[in-house]
């Protein structure tokens, strides 16, 4: 495949001095065509066009692929915008992207990729914010639904301050049906904070020329660390007709006092809680037991039933809140934990008094 670019260089009343229309060919007197590529039935068209203030915008528009022994692809649009200061910022969207076979189908709605990004020139690594949407992701098997998101969502944030690196990952949904169970509000979202930046770009460096090993890489983790970073799941939660789950954790390093001049547990600082309504613990168990058993073969043979299956998780649930890893409060069982000082405690109890 070969780009063809048509250069129009005619200043506009809108700022543009040129504009450069690209499209894609296959020719026999350009070089060896390509079996699985037709211009005429795939057009694709870019139009990139550049402003006297350095900016430019880049036009896409793909059309697509339908009637496909693999599935059907409804095309592309979207822009590419690019900034003297080496910002970028674009915009891609796709109504829908089908993947099947005899057995298997993926069929996703209102595909959508945004972000804006730094200039990666300096440090080697690219800061600034992404975001991935999917209106509908549906997978079929043996022609019924297995699993249905609504509102999928992955998004990531990353910043540069002075000589530290921080940022953000977050996933979710508005509803997930499986299994004939509905779950609703879905989020993970972590982040981290004060790495260091210098330290991290050099480590990439050498990564990429295979050198980051032994010495090099203890010597540049201590300088990645040095600022005292920290790791934290923001949250976790997940709704259903049951209840809710939620949750959240952090660990943190600290080197701001004399004791954390040494790598060892007193520099380490964990704290977080995980809580759950008693009835959708136990639903998330079941169905991790199904799955298990799935996975042992066990299935075949061995007639479980689901009152069986809630008794069992029921009696893990039992078990755990006698050991002191977990604890009641009315419908909901919870655990905390934090770790101070080289000292654990889980649910305001030293971890050595917890039950095994």
């Amino acid at each position: 495949v070969y780009l063809q670019h048509q250069i129009q260089q005619i200043p506009g009343l809108d700022g543009r001095h040129a504009r450069i229309y690209t499209t894609p060919v296959s020719s026999e007197s350009l070089g060896p065509p390509v079996s699985w590529f037709n211009p005429t039935q795939v057009p694709i068209e870019i139009v990139t066009t550049l402003m006297l203030n350095g900016k430019t915008r880049s036009s896409i528009r793909f059309v697509g692929v339908e009637g496909s022994s693999w599935g059907q692809w409804s095309g592309v649009n979207g822009f590419f915008d690019t900034a003297p200061n080496g910002r970028v910022h674009f915009s891609i969207h796709s109504p829908l992207f089908m993947l099947s076979d005899e057995d298997r189908r993926l069929e996703a709605h209102s595909i959508r990729l945004t972000g804006e990004l730094g200039d990666p020139s300096e440090a080697g690594y690219i800061v600034g914010d992404m975001v991935f949407e999917i209106g509908r992701l549906q997978i079929d098997e043996a022609g019924s639904p297995l699993a249905v998101f609504d509102g999928l969502r992955f998004a990531s944030s990353s910043h540069r301050d002075a000589e530290m690196i921080g940022g953000t990952f977050d996933f979710g949904f508005d509803e997930l049906a499986i299994d004939g169970e509905s779950y609703r509000d879905g989020r993970l979202s972590l982040a981290f904070e004060r790495f260091d930046a210098a330290a991290l770009a050099l480590m990439l460096k050498l990564a990429w020329a295979d050198e980051l090993g032994g010495l090099a890489l203890f010597t540049n983790t201590l300088a990645l660390i040095r600022h005292s970073p920290a790791l934290s799941l923001e949250q976790i939660q997940l709704t259903s007709s049951a209840g809710r789950f939620e949750g959240r954790a952090k660990v943190a390093l600290d080197f701001t006092t004399q004791a954390g001049q040494a790598l060892d547990l007193s520099v380490l600082q964990v704290d977080g809680y995980l809580a759950s309504s008693l009835a959708l613990l136990e639903s998330l168990l079941v169905r991790g037991l199904r799955v298990q058993l799935a996975r042992d073969g066990l299935v075949e043979g061995v007639d479980y039933q689901d009152k069986q299956l809630h008794e069992l998780a029921r009696e893990q649930i039992a078990g755990a809140i006698n050991m002191g890893w977990l604890k009641e409060q009315g419908d909901t069982v919870l655990i905390d934990f934090e770790l101070i000082g080289g000292q654990l405690r889980v649910n305001g109890m030293p971890l050595s008094l917890i039950q095994r």
